[in-house]
């Protein structure tokens, strides 16, 4: 795996490192409109991964023997994947920030709601605001845009939430599971012999482990979950995987990002185990930082408006908004060239067709 980081070793002076600045700017919609980029740090597309412990290295540099390696942009950063729900999301984000007063966040609404005003008021934030793409159901996109997020935040972990989180106690320093990623115990549907020999053997060839097993042979990758980042910007690559034999091998579900993840953890040798987070028709687990509310369950803030002092905070998006995604497993490009569309709009394949073959 190819490793770059944001440390750059002086041979004249090996015991000094220097740390990279990472300030959020506002979106420039303008320019993001009429160019069709994605507005972006200049940095962010110079480091594809990062060390297991946290530490962004330069490609070709080597570490001195007695560097101390530490991760000094912090332990947890925080990827909300949201649309709307403004009352529950700044909910969430303020008592993120009570908790976790100077650990990073990064928020991206999936062409929904402008949630710049919050990002602002919690600080040490970054949004965007991406083309619709149901990316929940979407794994290219939906790939693209938490490995974008990992880049953006440089910590060792990654806590993906969603707007049905609430924060029940903080983590601990290190989570307490020995896995690559962690989310519910869930209770749905296995994977079945054919996919998990598949997702088994192409771990065992990645991770070069030949006695690699999948320590949890379900998903519940949902919101509250934990992913190291390295793990985060190499498995959920989205264009190393063979999604049209991932389906043959199971059903649309693995269009799905809470199934996608874990597929694409374990067949680049990565672990993933329940931790973390509980629901409550799961079985209550009281030690679990986060809890994930389920679709049969009253969701805390859902449909509540915000106080009018409150509203600056999250808005209407002003920008072009172009046609709504509803169709699963038929976005494959990038938020490049959805954006590059007037107004910004996804090209779709067939609804469960799977990316196009060559």
């Amino acid at each position: 795996m190819i490793m770059k980081i944001v440390f750059l070793w002086s041979m004249v002076m090996p015991s000094v490192a220097i740390r990279m600045s990472r300030k959020s700017h506002p979106i420039d919609y303008a320019k993001q409109q009429q160019t069709g980029q994605l507005v972006r740090q200049a940095w962010e597309d110079k480091y594809d991964a990062m060390s297991g412990d946290g530490v962004w290295i330069l490609q070709g540099k080597a570490i001195h023997a007695s560097f101390v390696r530490e991760n000094t942009l912090g332990r947890y950063g925080f990827y909300l994947h949201t649309y709307s729900e403004p009352a529950a999301c700044v909910h969430l984000l303020r008592e993120v920030r009570r908790v976790y007063p100077e650990s990073p966040v990064y928020i991206m609404s999936d062409g929904g709601m402008d949630f710049s005003g919050i990002c602002a008021e919690i600080g040490k934030c970054n949004f965007q605001w991406r083309p619709p793409a149901n990316d929940r159901w979407n794994p290219m996109p939906f790939f693209n845009r938490i490995r974008e997020a990992a880049r953006w935040l440089q910590t060792k972990y990654v806590i993906m939430l969603e707007p049905d989180n609430t924060l029940e106690h903080k983590l601990p320093d290190e989570p307490k599971v020995d896995a690559d990623a962690g989310g519910l115990r869930d209770q749905n549907p296995s994977f079945g012999k054919n996919l998990t020999d598949y997702m088994e053997g192409k771990a065992r060839i990645a991770s070069g482990n030949s006695s690699y097993k999948l320590k949890w042979d379900r998903f519940g990758l949902a919101g509250g979950s934990f992913f190291r980042t390295e793990a985060v910007l190499h498995a959920f690559d989205p264009n190393s995987i063979d999604w049209h034999e991932v389906r043959k091998l199971d059903s649309k579900r693995v269009w799905s990002s809470d199934v996608a993840m874990p597929i694409a953890l374990a067949i680049h040798g990565y672990s993933y185990f329940p931790y973390g987070v509980t629901q409550k028709r799961y079985g209550m687990d009281s030690a679990a930082a986060w809890r994930h509310y389920g679709r049969e369950e009253v969701k805390p803030y859902y449909g509540k408006q915000l106080e009018k002092s409150e509203e600056h905070l999250v808005k209407k998006y002003a920008g072009p908004i172009g046609t709504r995604v509803d169709c699963q497993g038929c976005v494959w490009v990038s938020d490049d060239v959805c954006l590059a569309q007037q107004p910004p709009t996804c090209p779709t394949t067939e609804h469960d067709r799977g990316p196009p073959t060559k």
